[in-house]
C-alpha cells in the first residue's frame, strides 16, 4: 500500500540525503508490490515481466500503471544523484545539499546559526559582502548536479 512521501526535484532550496534515501526505498517498494500483484494475478512464471503496459493495464486498468513515467524518471534521477554524492559526502549519514541559486542565502543564515553574526547585527556586520562569503563557504562543499541544477554539499 502507498503511503504518501513527497517528491523530491531541483526546485528545493535545500534537501537532505535521508528524504531521499527514504524516496528511492518508498518508489522501489511500490515498484516491486506492484509486480508482485501482477505476478500473483495471472500466474506468471517466474522471468515473465508483469512491468509489460499491456499486463498492467490488465490488472489496473488503462489509468493506472505501476510507477508512472515522472516517478519512473524521479527514481533515476535519486539515484544518480545519489551516486554522485556517496563518494563525496557521508550521504547515509544525513547531508544537506544546497541549491546553487540560494547558497548566498543559506551563507547568511549559517552564519547566524553558529554566532558568527548577531540577529540584531548593525554595522559593520551589515555590510557584509554575502556573495564573497557564501564563494568562500562553498569551498568547503562537493557540487552535485541534479537534474540540470547545482547543489552542494558537505
Amino acid at each position: 500500500m502507498r503511503t504518501a512521501i513527497d517528491t523530491i526535484d531541483n526546485t528545493a532550496d535545500l534537501i537532505d540525503s535521508r528524504d531521499i534515501i527514504e524516496r528511492i526505498e518508498a518508489l522501489e517498494s511500490w515498484f516491486e508490490e506492484d509486480r508482485e500483484t501482477a505476478s500473483g494475478y495471472l500466474g506468471l512464471r517466474p522471468g515473465v515481466d508483469a512491468t509489460d503496459k499491456q499486463t498492467t493495464e490488465h490488472i489496473n486498468g488503462p489509468e493506472q500503471s505501476l510507477l508512472d513515467a515522472d516517478e519512473l524518471k524521479e527514481l533515476g534521477l535519486l539515484k544518480e544523484f545519489v551516486s554522485q554524492a556517496e563518494g563525496y559526502t557521508d550521504f547515509r549519514d544525513g547531508v544537506c545539499f544546497v541549491r546553487d541559486s540560494h547558497f548566498e542565502d543559506y551563507a547568511r543564515e549559517f552564519a547566524t546559526d553558529i554566532g558568527a553574526i548577531e540577529d540584531d547585527a548593525r554595522w559593520p556586520y551589515t555590510c557584509i559582502d554575502w556573495e564573497q562569503a557564501a564563494a568562500e563557504l562553498q569551498q568547503d562543499y562537493t557540487s552535485i548536479e541534479f537534474d540540470g541544477v547545482t547543489y552542494w554539499g558537505r
